[in-house]
């Protein structure tokens, strides 16, 4: 129950409107992650380097400097036993588990100081865990440690679906911190191949974009609403949320918090979700203009949140968008979400997974009959 404890204590550590209690959560939270480390380290048998050698395969392109990183961070340590305990739910991996090259670290992107690696684990028992494993030379900041503070919060409430990948594990002393692969698309992904697509046996239409949309912009909605309005969970743009394709999945995930920020309100989302979804789309992809449409965002407050309290946000939003409405789009915002306000009132929104149904039943229908 270690996962489970650390993500309450995260939670309470995070409850900043009550200090002392904030300060003794983190003091609990430090002494339980001293205490389970130390665990690991006892209980982990035949762990010494040389049981390491020759289980390490490194992609072509990853320096040496960066192996020796990888290696100060895996070898010889309880990392990657503790990973793949904590972000897959499960005992763990002991390197004596591992046959010779079954563990592969290849470089996913850099970025500032991040050096990001998808490792993929195998064992000699036909067991196959990827991870995601971050090397920085400042985890110890306290940024970096907040913002692993509210991955874990949001992936361990027990109250609702995780909403970010599982998080495995923080340690600055190795300079490493890790947590689930995430092999779906993301939107951003997903909207290239939507708009390259122009073969005859699919045609993408305004319901693939709207789709793809809505569940991209309900996942950082619902992020929002799982740290109790308190951040944005960002970088909110398309490239950071995966969808699966399956449109009746609701697992739709945020990839990372590394631009969090504190919220100032439901439009420290909308302009990030007007610029990054809708005009980064438009401008990359021209042809697209006609088939998207401004009010998926508000479908998306309505999924993410319920009718009752998005109708509730909705109005909120609309009181501060006739001081500020969004020029630049030609989406005519502010009117289009007073005509969207009116007819929540007069009709019954239909749920986007309900409404994907009924389509794929009416497409399914009409061939049904020709067989």
């Amino acid at each position: 129950f270690y996962a489970q404890i650390r993500a309450e204590l995260v939670s309470w550590a995070l409850h900043e409107s009550d200090p002392d209690l904030s300060l003794s959560a983190r003091e609990h939270l430090d002494r339980l992650v001293e205490w389970y480390e130390s665990y690991l380290e006892t209980t982990t048998v035949d762990n010494e380097p040389e049981h390491w050698e020759e289980k390490l395969v490194f992609q072509d392109r990853v320096t040496e400097e960066e192996i020796q990183l990888l290696n100060k961070a895996l070898v010889g340590t309880t990392f990657l036993k503790q990973s793949v305990m904590l972000a897959f739910d499960n005992p763990g991996v002991e390197i004596g588990q591992v046959p010779p090259s079954g563990i592969w670290i290849a470089r996913v992107f850099s970025f500032l100081h991040h050096l990001v690696y998808r490792i993929s684990v195998n064992t000699t028992f036909g067991k196959h865990y990827d991870l995601l494993l971050v090397i920085r030379k400042d985890l110890d900041e306290a940024s970096i440690l907040e913002s692993t503070y509210w991955m874990i919060a949001l992936c361990g409430r027990a109250d609702a679906s995780p909403v970010v990948r599982q998080f495995g594990c923080y340690r600055p002393e190795l300079g490493a911190l890790s947590m689930a692969l995430v092999s779906d698309l993301t939107v951003w992904e997903r909207v290239r191949e939507l708009a390259g697509v122009s073969f005859v046996e699919f045609l993408p239409s305004t319901k693939h974009w709207r789709n793809l949309f809505i569940r991209g912009m309900s996942a950082f909605i619902t992020g929002w609403q799982h740290s109790d309005r308190r951040i944005i969970p960002g970088p909110v743009t398309p490239a950071n949320v995966v969808v699966p394709a399956p449109d009746y999945r609701s697992d739709s995930k945020i990839l990372s918090l590394a631009d969090w920020r504190a919220s100032e309100g439901p439009m420290s989302l909308i302009r990030p979700m007007l610029k990054n979804f809708y005009l980064q789309t438009i401008s990359n992809y021209p042809s697209s203009r006609k088939d998207l449409d401004v009010t998926w965002m508000f479908d998306a407050f309505v999924e993410a949140l319920g009718v009752s309290s998005g109708k509730e946000l909705l109005r909120e939003v609309q009181s501060e968008l006739k001081d500020e409405d969004l020029p630049g789009l030609g989406l005519g915002i502010s009117a289009r979400l007073e005509r969207y306000l009116v007819k929540l009132e007069e009709e019954y929104k239909v749920p986007l997974p309900l409404q994907c149904a009924v389509e794929r039943y009416q497409e399914w229908e009409p061939v049904s009959y020709t067989h």
